[in-house]
């Protein structure tokens, strides 16, 4: 065995990658399932991109242009390309901009509109509106948890630990 590694030393660098490859893989396979959002800015318009723990994905608004579709491409897998439902907080350019592009390159399952002193549910997540102002103000809560989005809302990826929301340490930082 030895000598393989010395007549091809490519070989062992071969085998260290596949052994590296495979312990990511096997951590991302198995580690629990948690809701996670994340808040990012596309030209003008703020962003979330939601992931349940059911694998479902949910974006909130689109954005102002076609910057859309490199901050998503950043976030989502290189070979994911739906989105489960698409919620859409005003008719502000800033909010639906990005419309067209992300209908372009995404499935999009189902659209839907949140309208100002109404409540929408989906995976078990609350959505209300409550502020319709130029930049929305969106309570998001799942469980006893809850997330308040608005233009003052720092900007990053955010998990819920001991009920509440928290910006992941460990996450990507946009």
């Amino acid at each position: 065995m030895i000598e393989g590694f010395k007549k091809h030393p490519y070989l062992f660098l071969t085998l260290c990658g596949f052994i590296s490859a495979n312990v990511f893989i096997y951590q991302a396979m198995l580690a629990p399932p948690v809701l996670t959002i994340s808040l990012f800015e596309a030209g003008k318009g703020r962003i979330a991109l939601i992931q349940t723990p059911t694998g479902r994905t949910i974006l909130l608004d689109t954005g102002s242009d076609a910057s859309v579709l490199r901050a998503l491409g950043m976030r989502l897998p290189f070979w994911q390309r739906s989105i489960d439902t698409l919620i859409l907080s005003s008719t502000d350019t800033n909010a639906k901009g990005g419309l067209p592009s992300v209908l372009s390159r995404y499935s999009v399952h189902t659209q839907t509109q949140l309208f100002f002193g109404s409540a929408l549910t989906l995976e078990n997540m609350r959505f209300d509106l409550l502020s319709t102002n130029k930049t929305p103000v969106i309570s998001l809560s799942y469980g006893t948890a809850t997330l308040v989005i608005s233009s003052s809302t720092p900007l990053g990826e955010y998990v819920i630990e001991s009920q509440q929301f928290i910006k992941n340490r460990t996450g990507a930082s946009w």
